[in-house]
Formats: structure tokens, sequence, C-alpha cells
């Protein structure tokens, strides 16, 4: 039985009387949905909770108390079903009985009802039901796409993209149900946590469109697929009006001269002299550097803006952000945020616990553990190599790289305990349940070639191989460039492979072309006919039915921070991924092989207090020195015009007297490494 409701605004009675059913319901096991306790809303927004509706094979089974509330339920039911042309064939067929009711304490009546009436509805119908009560039809994407191919990847791809989707128990409670305080929502990649974000904000300003509401993330590119998801799922509450834009804010995180931020919206509005990250240039958490100044500026000011802030991609955000967006709520204001701690790209800085935002003021948690995008296959996968759980010296020994520190973190994102115990320096098998059963034999990819220009070639036959012969198009492909520092430049080598392939000269067009998502072109991610080719800093928050992660072999010696974006990029995979590089590629092939023959589980020796100590002590190590890198190319780059100095510089920093030097001191380091 599925269970989508909320007891807190129904009566302590009437509450009673729903719990004895769904007791007595899932003795007997009765196949069913049953909603109770939500809003049913009328055009002119007025609105009351209803007390029970369940769903079943044989039809609709409303739960009342008084003729009033039956023909409110009637009414909101019959105009509901009605939305879906299926449904209400039925609805209107004299022959059915389609929707039946029943007095709500009246217990053995609703039991006779659910197990004596004949089926009238398959489970498709069933789903699509309740989709509908839900107003969860925008979580489906209808695929219309033409199939030349049978059993092509296009071809499950469409049938995995029209399965008609619905919201799972948890997500539906958190959307509908009355704010009473600050909420954060852990998930994984894939879990819905934007969805579910997303459509409580169009939920709570269709019911109060004067609420002034800020939505916050940290990637700039999400910026277009947020404002699109906002509006359709507006639409699904109120298909003759319009939102209000002028009370949703959606903002960058800081914001720039083309994109309204969060930091620059409060500073134009206290007129407070905004920032850049020129004047924070030195310090390793600039956003929170400029979030603490205006904190500071603003202190005796109550700059109470909004009545609920929703903040997206959460684990990337430091305690001068927080603490300014706390600030920023209405005395009676809610915050609302969602984060995977596993998908962290702030690489200097560690998500602050709920005790330093909050102190004691109350937070509830929510666990999404569900991934509904990205397969187990793939999933697991990103894991493993993101960990290095099966990571090795050349010993034999095991060399894992990172791990979650809190143990009891594993189950609230979906895994479970198969073997052993999931404690501190005990060995454990870990396993999670696979929802997607429309799926390709080989998701996960991974391939080592000569170098970045047959890599390049590959990925482009690869991706007109997909395009010609197994239905795909340009809208189902991303591309993450993991050399990030040289990404203008790889595309320009890249989109040249490409033209020169895919040029089709009968009809004078390309059969499928690449746009560039970086610093410049942040905002618009997704262009109609062609494929995003961006860094992961870009690429989180959106997702893609086939990804080509290229240059994985960049940065290898800065373990932590090379495998952690990997396992950021793989997980924006729906359905195939790509993971690509030129040298040192073997051990990621040798790591997925282990976890495909474990039948996609992780086992491994948890680490001990003072091992997990000492990864996050070299983890820091290597987070530094990925920075130290990406400033000492910016300083290459700069004086590429002058060599003398650039010359003069290096001799200096290393302390030797020529260049002749500088290539006996990397002899012998790589003497030392063979």
């Amino acid at each position: 039985m599925r269970k989508f409701g909320d007891f807190s605004e129904l009566s302590e009675q009437t509450a009673k009387d729903i719990e004895k059913i769904i007791t007595e319901i899932e003795k007997r096991n009765i196949v069913c949905s049953i909603f109770y306790g939500f809003p049913l809303i009328e055009l002119d927004n007025t609105s009351m909770i209803m007390k029970g509706c369940i769903i079943s094979n044989s039809g609709i089974l409303i739960l009342h108390d008084s003729e009033r509330e039956q023909k409110v339920y009637w009414r909101h039911i019959y105009k509901t079903i009605m939305e879906c042309q299926t449904i209400s064939e039925l609805a209107m067929d004299p022959s059915i009985s389609l929707i039946r009711f029943k007095k709500s304490r009246d217990l053995q009546d609703i039991i006779q009802d659910l197990t004596s009436k004949d089926n009238i509805m398959s489970d498709q119908d069933v789903d699509l039901l309740v989709a509908v009560i839900q107003k969860a039809y925008n979580l489906s994407k209808f695929d219309d796409r033409p199939i030349k191919t049978t059993n092509s990847l296009g071809e499950i791809i469409k049938r995995r993209n029209n399965k008609i989707n619905v919201l799972d128990e948890e997500q539906f409670k958190t959307i509908y149900r009355t704010q009473t305080g600050h909420a954060r929502i852990r998930g994984l990649a894939g879990s819905g946590k934007t969805i579910l974000l997303v459509k409580k904000m169009a939920y709570l300003h269709y019911r109060n469109p004067e609420l002034k509401i800020a939505y916050v993330f940290y990637t700039i590119s999400l910026k277009q697929f947020v404002e699109k998801l906002f509006y359709s799922f507006y639409k699904e509450f109120d298909l003759y009006r319009e939102p209000d834009m002028s009370k949703i804010n959606l903002l960058h995180s800081w914001g720039n001269k083309y994109t309204d931020g969060f930091y620059s919206t409060i500073c134009r509005q206290f007129n407070v002299e905004r920032k850049t990250v020129k004047d924070v240039y030195n310090e390793a958490d600039k956003l929170g550097a400029v979030c603490n100044d205006l904190l500071e500026q603003v202190k005796n000011i109550d700059i109470g803006i909004y009545d609920y802030i929703f903040v997206d991609e959460a684990q990337d955000f430091t305690l001068g952000f927080y603490k300014l967006a706390l600030k920023a709520l209405k005395l009676t204001g809610k915050f609302i945020y969602a984060y995977d701690e596993l998908q962290s790209l702030n690489i200097e800085t560690k998500m602050p616990s709920k005790h330093s935002i909050f102190g004691r003021r109350k937070c509830e948690d929510i666990n999404l553990p569900i991934c509904y995008r990205t397969p187990k296959e793939i999933l697991v996968t990103a894991h493993a190599l993101g960990l290095g759980i099966y990571k090795t010296k050349e010993n034999g020994s095991p060399d894992m790289v990172n791990m979650i520190q809190d143990t009891t973190t594993w189950e609230a994102i979906g895994y479970d305990v198969i073997e052993g115990q999931l404690a501190l320096g005990k060995h454990v098998t870990l396993g999670r349940k696979d929802i997607i059963d429309e799926k390709c034999s080989d998701s996960v990819i991974i391939l080592q070639k000569e170098n970045e220009e047959e890599q390049y070639k590959y990925v482009c036959q690869e991706i007109l191989e997909l395009i010609d012969n197994q239905d795909i198009s340009s809208e189902d492909i991303m591309i993450i460039d993991l050399d990030s520092i040289n990404l203008n430049d790889d595309y320009l080598r890249f989109r040249k492979i490409l033209a020169d392939k895919s040029w089709d000269e009968t009809n004078e067009t390309w059969r499928c072309q690449v746009n560039l998502v970086n610093k410049d072109n942040a905002i618009k991610f997704r262009i109609s006919g062609s494929i995003p080719f961006t860094t992961i800093f870009r690429a989180k928050g959106n997702e893609a039915n086939i990804v080509f992660i290229l240059n994985a072999h960049k940065l290898q010696s800065i373990s932590t921070y090379t495998r952690n974006r990997i396992f950021t990029a793989m997980t924006r995979a729906r359905f195939k991924v790509y993971l690509l590089g030129t040298t040192n590629m073997q051990s990621y092939i040798k790591e997925a092989e282990i976890v495909k023959n474990n039948d996609y589980r992780l086992s491994f020796v948890y680490p001990t207090r003072a091992e997990l100590q000492k990864m996050s002590t070299i983890a820091k190590t290597e987070i530094k020195s990925a920075k130290d890198y990406e400033n000492f190319i910016d300083l290459l780059k700069n004086l590429k015009g002058n060599p003398a100095l650039l010359k003069e510089i290096l001799l200096e920093q290393l302390d030797v007297g020529s260049l002749d030097e500088v290539i006996e001191l990397i002899q012998e380091n790589n003497n030392e490494e063979e």
C-alpha cells in the first residue's frame, strides 16, 4: 500500500479512524493507494482538507463524514479525473461505478468494499490516476521521438520516459504539508531534490501568491532548468493564471553583471557595494567571505525580505552564506535546503552542520533514499570510483581515498547491509535496490585512448553512431570535460572533429552540433539540436540520458579531488555514461570490473576513526595542491607573452640556476616513481 498524506491538519478522531483503516489494509495486504489530510483547492483558491481517498483497481473510494463533505469531495475528484482522457472515459461509463463513498468511521464497510468489488482499472490506470490526483504530470516527460530501429537505445529511453511516474510518500508529504519550521533534505543525485523544492515552491505560490520566495542555486547553468520547471509545475495547479514572478526570485548564489544573485540582490536592496571575486581573490571561501562582510555591514538592520528561502545544491555553500540566508528571512520565514554531501565541488570547505547553522532552532530532517534518475549500475560504480573503494596500491593492499564519515549516512541514501556490520573498523557489504527496469546492458563504459585527439575522434564517432543507428538525439547527450582549465581549447578541437565527421553533403547540413557552456555562456545550458560541452562545475544539477566524460586522466595524482569530480559527473547520466582518458585509466577500468563482478555491491572494511582522520588530512593537502595547480596554470597563461619573466619566476621558485637543473629535478622524480 502506498500512503500519501499528513495527519497534522486532521482532527484527532479522524486521524485515529484513518490510522485504523491503514492498519487493517496492511494486515490484509490489500493493494491500493490512500490519500489523507491533503488540500482540495478550488478555482477561487478556497480550500478544505480531504479526509481520505483510496485508489485501487476497483475504483475510487472517498471517505467522508457528512453530506456536505461528500458533495465537495465528489466535485473535486470528478473535476480532477476529467483532466485525464483515459480515466474520464471510465467515469462517464454508466455501467461502471468508478467513484464510491463510505463514512470514514465505518471500517468494516470500507474493507468489505475494497475486497468485494471487481477490477475496473488496470495497474497503469491506477498509476495514472494517482499521478493526476498528485498533480504530478510533469514528473513524466512525454517522449514522441520516431523509432527507426527495434529495441534501440532510443526506444528503451522512450519507454522509460513515457512510464507514468508518481511522487513517493516522503516527497508527497514534504510538498503538501504545512511547513512549521526549517527543513533540510538529504538525497542522492537523482532522488528528486530539485523536483521537490521547485514543486513545493509552485504549490506555496499558488496557495498564497503574496509570499515572497527565493530559490537559490550554486550552479549558474541551473537557472534555465529551474525556471522552466517552476512554470510547468505552477500550471498544474492553475491552468488559467500566470505566476507572479515579482514574488519569485530564482537566484544564483553570488550573481554577476548578467545574472541576479542572492548576495547581489541583498547588496542592492540595502545600498551596500557588491564585492567581486577579485576583491576576495586570496580567500579560500570566496562566497562565504563576501557574505560575512555583508553581514557585518547590516548587522544592526532587520533585512527580513523573504517568507521562504529554498536552497538547492546546499553542500556547496558554507556557513557565511547560511547565516546571511537566515538573516534575509522574515521573522516567521522558513528555510528549506537540499543537499548531497558526496557531490560537493567546494574543494576547500566542508558543509556546515545543522547545529552550526540553526543553533537550538528546530530544523526537520527529510531523507530521500531512492534514486529515480541513475540506474544502480552507474550509481554504485560512481560511488566505488569516487571513494576508491576497490582502489589498491602496487602491493595489492586497499588504497581507499575517501569515505563517508557518518556510517548511518549509507542507509539514509538507500544502501542496505547485505553482510557484515556497518561500523568503524568492521567489514561490510552494501547493496541497493534497483527501481529502474528500462536500461541498457552496458551502462558504464571506461576507455583509455592513445591521446586526446584519439579520445575526441572516438567520442564524435560514437555520438554519430548513436544518432544514426540508435534513435538518439542531440538533446539526449551531454559532454563533460574534466580538464576545466583548457575547456575552451578542448572545445574548439572537439568541435572541428565533430563538424568534419557530421557534415551531411547530401542535405548540406550537420547531423549534430555542440555548444560551449562556460563562464561567458553559463545560463543557456540547452540549445535545441545541440550537445552541451561543459565542465563539471556547469554540469552539476543538470542531467542527460547519455553522458560523455572526457580527460579523466587529468590531475590523477590529486586523487580525492579528481575522483570526486568523476563521481559527480557520472551521476549526471540517466541511462549510459562513458568515462575516457589517455593515461592511467587501467585502475578505473579494473575497479569498475570488480563492482560489476560483485553484482554491484560495495564490499570493504570501514576505516577506523584514525584512518578517517588521515584521509581527511590527505584530502585537504590534495585540495590545496589542486588550487595551487590551477593558480600556476593561470600564471603561465598570463605570462605566455613574456617568456623571460616566466623563466625567471620558475627558476626562483624552484631555487635552481638554470633550466637544465629543472629538467634534472623532473628526471629524478621520474626515477623515484619507477
